[in-house]
């Protein structure tokens, strides 16, 4: 019986032998599994790593880029600001110029009718004016005919007198001849 015995030890140690082997190949085969799986995993992570690192790398850029667009936003609201102050400012200038051009124009209108009122008045002034020029023309014309007359007269009075004069005196020289000559012959 110890043999028997001895042998169902045997064959149970040869049944768990072959049961261990079994396990061991098993195990083995899931060691090799588990490390083509690690690897498989280690490289997932490594290429997990690699992307988040591009991922931080992108982030960073986009960070930056959108530090940058804000620092743009920001100096285009500055502008727009500026821009629209600009334009408020442009506009109550051209406000206050089209008042003051509609202010002048309406100064331009009271002047033109001074102006209109002024030219008729000149232009009365200088048709009596003008008329004053032409009496003063004609009494000057005819003062001058006056004149002219008047010399013409002195003028024909002066040699008439001259005349005379020239007569006399030519007479009283004949006469003084005659006499100085009638003197001689009585003296020769």
């Amino acid at each position: 019986m110890q043999e028997d015995r001895i042998e169902e030890m045997r064959e149970t140690h040869k049944l768990s032998a072959a049961s261990q082997v079994d396990q061991i190949d098993t195990l083995q085969h899931q060691l090799r599994e588990t490390d083509a799986l690690l690897q498989k995993a280690k490289k997932s992570i490594t290429k997990l790593e690699e992307s988040v690192s591009r991922g931080e790398k992108e982030a960073m850029i986009l960070k930056s880029e959108s530090e940058r667009l804000n620092t743009i936003v920001k100096e285009e609201e500055e502008k727009r600001t500026k821009a629209i102050s600009l334009l408020k400012s442009v506009r109550q200038k051209l406000v206050k110029a089209e008042k003051d051009k509609e202010d002048a124009l309406k100064d331009l209108a009271i002047l033109k009718e001074k102006d209109k009122g002024n030219v008729e008045k000149e232009q009365t002034e200088r048709k009596k004016f003008e008329r004053e020029i032409e009496v003063a023309k004609t009494e000057k014309d005819e003062a001058l005919a006056g004149l002219r007359i008047q010399y013409e007269k002195e003028m024909a009075s002066l040699r008439e007198r001259h005349d005379k004069e020239l007569a006399t005196a030519r007479a009283q020289f004949e006469l003084d001849a005659i006499t100085t000559k009638v003197l001689r012959l009585l003296q020769i």
